[in-house]
């Protein structure tokens, strides 16, 4: 029977100060991956996403540069569509 891996949640509660500390010692500091993501609790894949997105970005995105995901890129719909479609499917009924 196959065992179910048990992960660590406290590796997918990073916030953005975490992971822009871990991608600077990385990046400044010469940090392996392994040893930032582990120190600032972050994942090393997602760490190393991130090292890459920020090295490839020109000098003046350096400076707004987002160290947290955007969910709102690959939404369907939006909320107001959503909160909508709710109100007509409650009170049509």
């Amino acid at each position: 029977m196959p065992r179910k891996r048990k992960s660590d949640p406290s590796l997918y509660a990073w916030d953005e100060e975490n992971m822009k500390a871990a991608v600077m010692a990385h990046l400044k500091d010469g940090i392996p991956i392994r040893t930032a993501a582990t120190l600032h609790a972050v994942q090393k894949s997602t760490l190393s996403r991130y090292c890459k997105a920020y090295s490839a970005s020109a000098d003046e995105e350096k400076v707004a540069f987002r160290f947290t995901p955007r969910y709102d890129v690959k939404k369907v719909f939006s909320s107001e569509k959503i909160h909508s479609n709710l109100i007509f499917y409650f009170h049509h009924e």
